[in-house]
């Protein structure tokens, strides 16, 4: 027995009331919402979507591993916080490549202008 709000006598709760207790308390980690940001940034919007897929998806799995948050949402968060970094680092890959065949190209022009 333990002693309620008010002082009356009330019986201990239970392992499966503190547990639906937990769960019910316990916020959403955003899932879904990290997923079709992965989704967005590998199909469509590159770095817009997959950065914040990436950073949403590091705090979620943090408040994941320490209860605060639906375990069950584990997947949809990894899922869609792999697919941000990978869009984001071939976004990456992709400035670099273009920035560099922009220097060859600028570079063979200046060439092509001292040999004349």
């Amino acid at each position: 027995m333990c002693l309620g709000p008010s002082g009356e006598k009330r019986p201990k709760a239970n392992r499966y009331e503190t547990l639906l207790r937990n769960y019910l308390t316990m916020k959403s980690a955003n899932g879904v919402l990290i997923l079709i940001l992965g989704i967005l940034s590998l199909v469509m919007f590159g770095c817009l979507t997959g950065i914040p897929a990436w950073v949403m998806g590091n705090n979620a799995l943090r408040e994941i591993d320490s209860g605060m948050a639906d375990p069950n949402e584990r997947g949809m968060v990894v899922a869609g916080r792999i697919l941000g970094m990978i869009s984001t680092i071939l976004a990456i890959l992709g400035a670099i490549f273009f920035a560099l065949a922009f220097a060859g190209i600028i570079g063979l022009g200046m060439a092509g202008q001292a040999v004349r």
